[in-house]
């Protein structure tokens, strides 16, 4: 028997053949960043005197 679909976007359910079941979810949009509005002088002046380094 087929499982329903998961009742969030983004998310997926496995279960083993134990019946252990595994759900795996996207973070909600916004959750992992966050947003500076008006931007500070200074802190776009040390992000940019710092840069983070892109591996390549």
């Amino acid at each position: 028997m087929p499982l329903p679909a998961p009742p969030i976007l983004g998310a997926s359910l496995h279960v083993t053949g134990s019946g252990k079941v595994t759900q795996k979810r996207l973070p909600w949009p916004g959750v992992l960043s966050t947003e500076m509005a008006p931007p500070c002088r200074s802190t776009m002046r040390l992000a940019t005197a710092n840069p983070i380094p892109v591996p390549g």
